[in-house]
């Protein structure tokens, strides 16, 4: 449903960042016919362009149809592998359908899987992945059911790696922590089975031969991944200078919060899931560490399994914040980490939510009606806030046919010189979805106007931009209109000067 309506909401009329990235990528690789493409690869894995190329060519769709309309209906596959992990984590059909639909309620998880990129399969994957490891840790009478799980974990690890090697290598390390307080707790608890007792072991081999994969394909199968090793340079040397309070002044991510929503209130409220199941889980799982301190065992190897899993992906959520203030991977990785603590939180809570019972039948009768409530406007805040809804949101993503037209006519018009599209990259990432073949020859300006501009596009919604975000639109009244198409105009600068034009 979510999905049927960010197609119904644009009509196929959008851009995004990332989309367009990958989208040139793909193109790039079906142009030199070579999975390291020199004028576009992208730096963390092959998986999704391999992918798209290979969905092109099977099914003859255009590359910008499979970005703006298939990449959206793809993403209602990570349901299935998320309710199996759930279903595994807490043995209940019940409580892994209910810790899905949490799950699918946050906006921060809903967004990166509705656009054109790999983290509708790289999440997907991670859920597989905890699913078979979790699974293979059982006790198994028959070595072939066994040797049939690792082979599977180490295929869908692989992928997950040539998808995206950084955030399969904090996967490797969200299992590396999971092994430490698993130890930690089962130290102060003691076993109680033997089944217990063979979690780090097995866990440990599981992580050396993850790194040995990760080590291979970033220094030998796909040299362009070792743009992460610099990635950490940058990282250390950012921390040390916003640790040491050097000259240099880190920019703080979380400002872009007020700029990017028409207000705060209207920001925490469409973010109102993100922090129930926040504050939820953790006030679960600080519990049952006070349970840990007080030497209480696990009642299970699943439930021990859980709360490791709970602390190390956590543990990774504070420690993006910190990276995300450095500013070393583009300020936003606590929103790539926040989906991982997602997939954790969410069997957590719901596991407490079926668990815990009223002994009054009316008074439970209650709470599930209004749960339901709760998950239905929680859903529909997490939709508003992941399509970033244009009514709620300063960021808009859609554009105008005639806006794309427009463009279209100053390529052929206006060769060599330069145009300026908006306030920030809302144009250009449509264009470069949708005219992916094409070489441009325009030049597009955006952000702060260039000296050199002359050339302006503007149309009813850089004016209503233009009110939202309170920037004047850079040209007087009396410039020159050189293209009208009914949707959009573009103006011509007077000259100022004679050496002007």
């Amino acid at each position: 449903m979510i999905a049927l309506f960010t197609l119904a909401r644009y009509g196929g009329s959008w851009g995004e960042t990332d989309t367009a990235s990958f989208t040139q990528a793909i193109q790039a690789m079906v142009t030199e016919s070579s999975l390291v493409p020199r004028s576009a690869a992208y730096s963390n894995g092959y998986g999704y362009p391999v992918l798209g190329v290979w969905l092109t060519q099977l099914s003859g769709i255009n590359l910008p149809s499979l970005q703006l309309y298939v990449s959206i209906l793809l993403a209602p596959w990570v349901v299935l592998p998320a309710w199996l992990l759930f279903r595994e984590l807490t043995v209940s059909n019940r409580t892994a359908t209910l810790a899905t639909i949490i799950l699918l309620v946050q906006p921060e998880f809903l967004f990166p899987l509705l656009r054109g990129t790999h983290e509708k399969f790289t999440r997907g994957l991670m859920l597989i992945c905890l699913f078979i490891l979790v699974r293979s840790l059982r006790k198994h009478s028959k070595l072939h059911r066994l040797v049939g799980f690792m082979v599977a974990f180490y295929l869908c690890a692989f992928a997950l790696i040539t998808f995206n090697n950084l955030l399969a290598t904090s996967f490797i390390a969200a299992l590396a922590l999971t092994v430490m307080l698993s130890w930690l707790a089962l130290r102060r608890t003691g076993p109680v089975s033997d089944e217990k007792s063979t979690i780090q072991p097995r866990l440990i081999y599981v992580i050396i031969s993850l790194l040995v994969i990760a080590f291979i394909f970033t220094f030998y199968a796909y040299p362009p991944a070792q743009d992460q090793i610099h990635v950490l340079q940058t990282i250390a040397d950012r921390l040390g200078v916003l640790l040491l309070q050097m000259e240099q002044v880190a920019s703080n991510p979380y400002t872009v919060v007020t700029a990017g929503w028409v207000s705060l209130p209207v920001y925490f409220a469409l973010s109102l899931a993100n922090w129930l199941l926040l504050v939820i889980s953790s006030v679960i799982w600080l519990s049952q560490t006070l349970f840990v301190i007080r030497r209480r065992p696990f009642n299970s190897q699943n439930d021990l399994l859980l709360w490791a899993f709970f602390g190390a992906f956590a543990l990774q959520g504070i420690l993006s914040i910190v990276v995300d203030v450095s500013g070393a991977i583009a300020a936003n990785l606590q929103h790539r980490i926040f989906p991982s603590f997602a997939m954790i939180a969410a069997p957590l809570t719901a596991k407490w939510l079926v668990t815990w019972q009223p002994k009054s039948i009316r008074l439970r009768k209650n709470l599930r009606i209004g749960f339901a409530l709760v998950i239905a406007l929680l859903a529909v805040l997490a939709t508003l806030k992941a399509t970033s809804e244009p009514l709620l949101s300063n960021k808009w993503l859609f554009h105008l046919p005639g806006e794309r037209q427009a463009i279209l006519w100053a390529d052929q018009a206006l060769a060599n010189r330069w145009v300026w599209t908006e306030f920030d990259e809302r144009i250009n990432t449509a264009l470069s979805i949708r005219n992916v073949t094409e070489t441009q020859k325009v030049q597009l300006d955006q952000y702060d106007l260039e000296p050199g501009t002359r050339n302006l596009l503007i149309s009813p919604v850089t004016r209503l931009r233009s009110l939202r975000l309170g920037e004047p639109i850079p040209f007087t009244a009396d410039d020159l209109i050189t293209y009208d198409n009914g949707q959009a105009q573009i103006y011509h600068l007077r000259p100022r000067t004679q050496f002007q034009r």
